[in-house]
């Protein structure tokens, strides 16, 4: 079985823009070495437990983790759209859809006082 998680698929999920934003991946024998780590972070049974940590910016909880998970992270991401056709959409796409699946289903009429709120303060903050 071909294993996703190589040092090679690891690099290429590299992009420029992570270049820019991390200075530790400047260079080629830098990306290797840092892919190299994070592909052997895979066959630990340690691999993500305490390592993302939640912190509050702006009042918001917001998550980070180090340089190896996430290109972890963000190889997981690339496969999970490549697998099931996932586009981002924009946030009033997102509750529009949301709010929709909801109301046709049943959990829609236990949770309306929770979802509903939720749905509409989302469309008027934009």
């Amino acid at each position: 079985m071909e294993r996703s998680f190589v040092s090679r698929n690891i690099r290429k999920c590299i992009s420029y823009s992570d270049i820019i934003k991390n200075s530790a991946l400047d260079n080629e024998t830098k990306r290797k070495s840092i892919s190299d780590q994070a592909s052997s972070l895979v066959d630990s049974s340690h691999n993500f437990q305490g390592k993302i940590k939640e912190i509050i910016i702006k009042g918001k909880p917001a998550y980070t983790a180090s340089l190896n998970e996430y290109l972890l992270l963000k190889l997981v991401a690339q496969n999970l759209k490549k697998t099931y056709s996932i586009n981002i959409s924009d946030r009033k796409q997102i509750n529009a859809r949301l709010t929709s699946f909801l109301k046709e289903s049943a959990i829609f009429k236990a949770n309306e006082g929770q979802v509903l709120p939720f749905a509409l303060e989302a469309q008027n903050k934009t």
